[in-house]
């Protein structure tokens, strides 16, 4: 993975049995016609009449605000809870097309659409394949979870796209580290932050999972690192001024970090959400700050009241919270998001998981053994997965917050189905 010697192949490569991993013209109108059919779906599957629940009133309240010219607030107050990527593009919607639940979901299907055509580009370029190619894109296309995400009003497929995004941008960094191409990098990592504040988080993975691949070469990499910043900060600035303008404090995402941290460590609810408890525990603790400070809290005091108030948990009961962190942990990676008690649902989930990893976990673990061949860019996303996973288990309790980098878990697993796919295949020939 040196900037002599490409990590992976270019698209136009030959793999190692001369076909090439261009896909012919009908094979694309296939898979054109198979997004359209899917984004046609999800329109059907959702009615125009249909409540807005979780979070969709809150971005539905500022995508509002924006359009009557109020700016970025929520009940006529400038708020800085959540990142505006989403609310500016929802509010774009609006302006453009109307605000009917089916336009909505339309656009949250071409969202999905580049996420599955990113994860075929990636898994065939990794592996050299057009049939992991194939394969990459047919697991993003029927993976349940994110045709259920794609039905409401709500961050994740935008989210999702985009931190997939980062991922190609970054194999093609990570194939010859340039500056040019790491401030690509950083600057549709931003562009996801600006989504949820963990696309920073989707970085900084995927950097510490090129760093370890590329530890005897450290010090070649500050340049296209510093480039990476770079990008990453010129977009995040305008945001990151507002906030200071607004509130007179460095906010260069949004607040609510101590909340999501305070939440995945109750002892009352064993870190689930759990709404109606949630707002006595959360409210008891707000009233312990205010009575601490002897005055009302703003929005970035009570954040940081939470935060504080979920590290004294940890302190009073290190045993029990290690035992909650272990099962957030579990929750967030291995179990579906459901608001129902359907065990076929669990079992079936974790089974299919399971195959996914027994497959995907060989890649990646070639890439570490080879960094520099052909699948050193595998070691980086199996590290990038690992990672991801144990930093962000700190702060989400369901796996709503792990499919936005599930694309990892399925382009690893596209190589070996591939590969036992063109095996059967080459079975069946008859020798001239």
């Amino acid at each position: 993975m040196s900037a002599e010697t490409p990590a992976t192949p270019p698209a136009s490569a030959e793999p190692a049995g001369g076909r090439s991993t261009r896909y012919p013209w009908g094979w694309r109108g296939f898979a054109a016609a198979l997004l359209l059919l899917r984004t046609a779906m999800l329109v059907l599957s959702c009615s125009p009449g249909t409540l807005r629940v979780g979070d969709e009133p809150f971005y539905d309240q500022l995508a509002r605000s924006l359009l009557a010219g109020d700016g970025y607030a929520r009940h006529g107050a400038p708020t800085v809870y959540r990142p505006p990527g989403w609310p500016l593009t929802l509010a774009a919607i609006y302006r453009v097309a109307g605000d009917d639940r089916r336009v909505v979901v339309a656009v949250q299907g071409l969202f999905d659409a580049g996420t599955i055509l990113l994860c075929g580009w990636l898994a065939g370029r990794l592996f050299a394949s057009r049939t992991a190619g194939a394969v990459g894109f047919l697991l993003a296309l029927v993976w349940p979870p994110f045709f259920r995400e794609s039905r409401y009003l709500q961050t994740e497929p935008m989210f999702t796209f985009l931190a997939t995004a980062v991922l190609a941008a970054f194999a093609r960094f990570a194939e010859r580290p340039r500056p040019r191409l790491a401030f690509g990098v950083g600057v549709v990592a931003g562009l996801g932050a600006l989504v949820r504040p963990t696309g920073v988080l989707v970085l900084q993975s995927l950097v510490l999972g090129w760093l370890i691949q590329t530890r005897h070469r450290l010090r070649a990499q500050v340049a296209p690192l510093a480039a990476m910043l770079l990008g990453l900060g010129l977009v995040l600035a305008p945001w990151t001024l507002r906030n200071w303008e607004a509130f007179h404090v460095f906010i260069p995402l949004s607040i609510g970090a101590g909340e999501q941290f305070y939440t995945g460590v109750a002892l009352e609810t064993e870190g689930r959400w759990d709404l109606d408890r949630w707002a006595t525990i959360r409210g008891d603790a707000l009233d312990r700050e205010r009575h601490r400070v002897g005055h009302p809290l703003d929005a970035i005091e009570q954040d940081r009241a939470l935060m504080r108030a979920g590290i004294e948990v940890w302190k009073t009961a290190p045993w029990p919270s290690t035992v909650i962190s272990i099962k957030r942990f579990w929750r967030l990676c291995f179990l579906p998001l459901s608001g129902d008690d359907r065990p076929w649902l669990r079992v079936g989930f974790l089974l299919v998981l399971a195959a996914l990893y027994g497959v995907a976990l060989p890649s990646g673990a070639r890439g570490l053994r080879d960094p520099t061949g052909p699948l050193g860019f595998a070691g980086v996303l199996l590290i990038a997965t690992l990672a991801f996973s144990l930093a962000s288990s700190f702060f989400y309790t369901n796996s709503r917050y792990f499919e936005s980098v599930r694309p990892m878990l399925l382009v690893l697993a596209a190589g070996p189905i591939a590969g036992w796919i063109d095996a059967r295949l080459a079975g069946r020939t008859i020798p001239a």
